[in-house]
């Protein structure tokens, strides 16, 4: 369970590296809106800092966008090539 874990965390962490640069801004930029620090999204893009509920609310606000958007975006199945 602990790799099924890690696997949300990282793709959420892209999600949010994607939304933020769907919306134009820096990591700095984000950092100023969200009051914290570029470290503090570093660590939330990188997935090294657990995101709570609360954070990607925070974040979906600062960026604009649903929240739940993020999430959806992470738990969808990725799409294997085939091998065709």
């Amino acid at each position: 369970m602990r790799r099924a874990q890690r696997t949300v965390r990282h793709r959420v962490a892209e999600e949010i590296r994607k939304a933020r640069v769907a919306a134009g801004l820096s990591q700095k930029s984000l950092a100023a809106r969200l009051g914290r620090s570029q470290a503090w999204v570093v660590g939330a893009e990188n997935a090294t800092r657990r995101i709570l509920v609360s954070d990607l609310v925070e974040i979906g606000r600062a960026l604009r966008i649903d929240p739940v958007v993020l999430w959806r975006s992470a738990l969808r199945p990725k799409r294997r090539r085939s091998a065709t």
